[in-house]
């Protein structure tokens, strides 16, 4: 009887071990205020330091053209752009890139259609809600094939309250709307939570 209950015992530990290696990394999202904080909240001055750039993946705001580019063709550097896509080089340098383009549309709507590739496939339509939501998933399959990067940075605005974790539009602003602000925010914040779901075994 003893036997059996050590048996069981190991049985679950060998289960507890299967479920935590098919967990992603963890990692944590660091809100990033221009201005302040580490570096003045500038990107590009922290994308030259090792201990940011080497744990880190910085998002930017993308625009459809060059974020639709960047799934069809993720091989291919694409030059930096205004604001924070000062940090759009960074996708093609390092083990897996540094950074990664969150794309804003600019999209006046979630409903909206546009033609992009959104993985890889040949363009096609897509709402910005589609194409936002796939931008997550291009996130989080990053984090999980290098799992050396433990934190995330997205920028807000500099005059939002302290708190805010509401993602900054900078050149963008005024062109997207409250419905994609909030669609935006609310996918990196799941980040972490995307990451911690059970990873699906190969078959």
């Amino acid at each position: 009887m003893e036997e059996r209950e050590r048996g069981g015992e190991r049985g679950r530990d060998a289960h507890k071990k299967e479920e935590l290696e098919n967990l992603g990394p963890r990692v944590a999202v660091h809100a990033v205020r221009y201005g302040t904080g580490p570096y003045n909240g500038d990107y590009y001055a922290m994308l030259q330091v090792s201990s940011f750039r080497d744990t880190g993946l910085f998002i930017f705001n993308d625009n459809l053209g060059q974020w639709g580019s960047a799934g069809q063709w993720p091989d291919v550097p694409q030059p930096a752009g205004g604001g924070n896509a000062c940090a759009r080089p960074w996708q093609h340098t390092g083990a897996g890139g540094h950074s990664m383009g969150l794309c804003t549309g600019p999209f006046a709507t979630l409903d909206e259609v546009h033609t992009v590739s959104l993985h890889g496939e040949p363009p096609a339509p897509h709402t910005a809600r589609e194409i936002i939501l796939a931008g997550q998933e291009r996130i989080v399959r990053r984090l999980r094939a290098h799992p050396e990067k433990k934190n995330v940075y997205f920028c807000v605005d500099p005059a939002s309250p302290p708190a805010s974790r509401e993602i900054g539009l900078a050149i963008f602003r005024g062109m997207v709307g409250d419905d994609v602000v909030a669609l935006l925010s609310r996918v990196i914040a799941e980040i972490p939570s995307k990451m911690a779901e059970r990873v699906k075994p190969c078959t």
